[in-house]
């Protein structure tokens, strides 16, 4: 098996790497991390980073996370994916790509700030299919993941 992992807003950075080679060497499987915004050179602090959000096509970030598992070479895949890669996680559950998918602390709503034409509600993609594949680990005090969101999901 595979593994795809999806990285929060601040993007692929040494603890990606050391995720990526543990998972590998720990787990004796292929893995990869894909950066949320490439090609750009987006500053560190998170005033910019959550500017970019909005840009965001889910059709491309999609592509980009099911081209990483085809580039694995291996027939099953699974998904992790962290706070904004969370996020993509749920929106990954329409996939047969990914065997099984794991969010942590992924938004369950796009947050109003995001919100643009590219970006479609993670609920709707869990609706059309494959919820049943996804774990999502919630945080209890946590803005992105409120009780009523967390009570739909």
């Amino acid at each position: 098996m595979g593994l795809v992992i999806a990285p929060d807003i601040w993007s692929l950075r040494p603890l990606y790497d050391d995720m990526v080679a543990r998972f590998a060497r720990d787990w004796n499987m292929r893995v990869c991390a894909v950066e949320p915004f490439p090609g750009r050179d987006i500053p560190v602090e998170i005033e910019p980073r959550m500017a970019a959000v909005p840009t965001l096509d889910d059709s491309v970030h999609l592509r980009d996370l099911h081209e990483a598992a085809d580039a694995l070479g291996t027939e099953r895949g699974g998904l992790i994916g962290f706070c904004l890669g969370g996020m993509y996680c749920f929106k990954s559950s329409v996939s047969d790509r990914f065997a099984r998918i794991a969010s942590f602390y992924g938004m369950i709503r796009v947050p109003e700030h995001w919100r643009s034409a590219t970006q479609g509600e993670p609920l709707d993609y869990l609706r059309r299919g494959g919820a049943g594949k996804v774990l999502a680990i919630i945080g209890a005090v946590d803005p992105y993941t409120p009780p009523a969101d967390v009570a739909e999901l």
